[in-house]
């Protein structure tokens, strides 16, 4: 964290901590991944690995999408194969509707099921901005890639007061500003964070 809180120790749990204005994080999970795409038929079959580098956990996955029926089939790491469909519905604004109906059958147990869900067509993300650059490894017409993602938390708005200006001033005179302070705006309804939070090497073959 950047300009930490300076509360009690760690054993004193139930004291509050002084607010942190900006937390710098990194929760990505490093992934080696594999593509393959096949447009046979009038349909695309898409095959897929990856690998998690941190829990050393490879996960297969392979979709089937057919322009008959317009639903999907997929098969994930040969043990559950699922069949897909979504339906759009038009609607006012973001109240349109979103129908998606699927049926699975688990390839270990040979149990099925079946099912149905309704929901808004748009899909509200949380608070704050994500930001994806793809950079080529192997040139601009190369197979490797390199995905780099970060999430930045905003609050919803700034409010300064004069009161939050007298108090931040007595905070600069008693004790100054530098590393290891609160910062003289900090406040809960005024923290930012970035969090790293994608890692990913593709080829796509």
């Amino acid at each position: 964290q950047l300009f930490p809180s300076r509360g009690n120790k760690q054993h004193h749990s139930n004291a509050e901590a002084e607010p942190c204005f900006f937390c710098l994080q990194a929760t990505m999970h490093p992934l080696l991944k594999l593509r393959k795409r096949l447009n046979t038929l009038g349909t695309t079959v898409s095959l897929g690995c990856d690998y998690d580098v941190f829990s050393r956990v490879v996960t297969f996955d392979t979709t089937w999408c057919d322009s008959i029926v317009g639903g999907e089939l997929s098969l994930s790491n040969f043990a559950q194969l699922e069949w897909r469909k979504v339906w759009l519905f038009p609607g006012l604004s973001d109240a349109a509707t979103r129908i998606e109906l699927s049926s699975s059958f688990d390839l270990t147990s040979r149990c099925a099921d079946a099912k149905l869900r309704v929901g808004l067509r748009r899909k509200f993300s949380k608070r704050g901005l994500s930001f994806v650059h793809t950079m080529p490894l192997d040139g601009k017409t190369g197979h490797c890639k390199l995905d780099l993602g970060a999430s930045l938390t905003v609050p919803n708005e700034l409010q300064l007061t004069d009161a939050d200006v007298r108090d931040a001033a007595r905070r600069l005179t008693r004790r100054g500003f530098g590393t290891g302070s609160t910062p003289p705006f900090a406040g809960p309804e005024m923290n930012f964070a970035l969090d790293l939070d994608r890692l990913d090497i593709r080829l796509d073959l």
